[in-house]
């Protein structure tokens, strides 16, 4: 432990020497200088090979989506959109099985244009995609679920949704 003159650095220093990453700050007030909700679980231990693969299979297909269309109309030609942009066949082909196994996942608009359950439940994918996807801190989505160890809570829910993609999508690790 150095003697840094500079507040900023002695700042750094003290979040540095703490045993857990949480800056205490006045009035009780914390501020989190820790990593993902993710990053944290995969050091401690607290995925498995099952949630790690899981997730991955998830991440493939949230990267090859992006960000999903928006929901303003488009006042070009009325006709299909051309590769243009250099987009492959086989990519066009990659993102509509992505968005079909996502669908499928967490529901979506089907081909009848009606709105289908994916075998997810929507409350636990909420807190799984915004745990994994949007690095959201899990003690913010788990304070949804209950007062009592919101973090504890937010990484069950991960852990359950991925035993379930695991399951459901034959996945093997």
């Amino acid at each position: 432990m150095g003697k840094a003159t500079n507040p900023a650095k002695a700042r750094q220093q003290a979040i540095e020497d703490s045993d857990d990453g949480v800056e205490r700050l006045y009035d009780g007030v914390r501020q989190n200088h820790r990593a993902s909700p993710l990053t944290r679980w995969k050091l401690s231990g607290d995925l498995t090979e099952g949630h790690l693969c899981a997730i991955a299979w998830c991440m493939k297909r949230w990267a090859l989506l992006g960000h999903e269309a928006s929901m303003t109309a488009s006042y070009d030609e009325r006709t299909s959109r051309g590769t243009s942009d250099g987009e492959s066949g086989g990519m066009i082909l990659a993102r509509m099985e992505a968005r079909d196994d996502m669908r499928r996942v967490c529901g979506g608009i089907g081909v009848s244009g009606e709105y289908e359950p994916g075998y997810i439940p929507a409350a636990y994918w909420r807190v799984f995609e915004n745990c994994i996807r949007f690095d959201e801190p899990a003690g913010v989505i788990g304070s949804n679920l209950g007062r009592s160890a919101p973090s504890a809570r937010a990484l069950t829910v991960v852990q359950f949704v991925a035993d379930i993609i695991v399951m459901k999508e034959g996945l093997t690790y």
